[in-house]
């Protein structure tokens, strides 16, 4: 859409959002690690909360686009993208995932992300559409 003019687009919220659900096991490990006990409380309290929350919307954020375990992760993307460090979340992630999970699992928009990166440096991939190669700059 606006990937020509290094704009990417992310669905159905964000690049977090994306990760979480790609790697929910994690994420949510990492969740309920670092905010137990405020986690039990918004479990309690309900997921539409947790919608209007991460959503920004203090009356209407009802989610209408979201499927129902997306609505699920909005409980914990907000603990973990909105209540803390986004990029100290992904580094904590990221090392319980392991190589070969995110090699595997990687959402599409990052694997865009990483090519579009790669086109912009003139780093070619090792085969020809290849993109989930690993980019190592010096």
């Amino acid at each position: 859409m606006g990937e020509e003019y290094g704009i990417h687009f992310s669905y159905p919220l964000d690049i977090d959002f994306v990760m979480l659900e790609a790697f929910s096991q994690e994420y949510i490990a990492l969740s309920k690690t670092l905010l137990f006990e405020e986690q039990e409380e918004q479990e309690q309290e309900g997921i539409s909360e947790a919608i209007k929350t991460a959503l920004k919307r203090k009356v209407d954020g009802y989610g209408g686009t979201y499927t129902e375990d997306q609505k699920k992760l909005m409980i914990h993307y907000s603990s973990l993208f909105l209540s803390r460090s986004k990029p100290s979340t992904h580094f904590l992630a990221l090392s319980a995932i392991g190589d070969e999970k995110l090699k595997e699992r990687c959402p599409v928009q990052i694997l865009e992300l990483i090519n579009s990166i790669k086109r912009l440096l003139g780093i070619e991939s090792k085969k020809e559409g290849d993109i989930n190669e690993h980019i190592v700059i010096n």
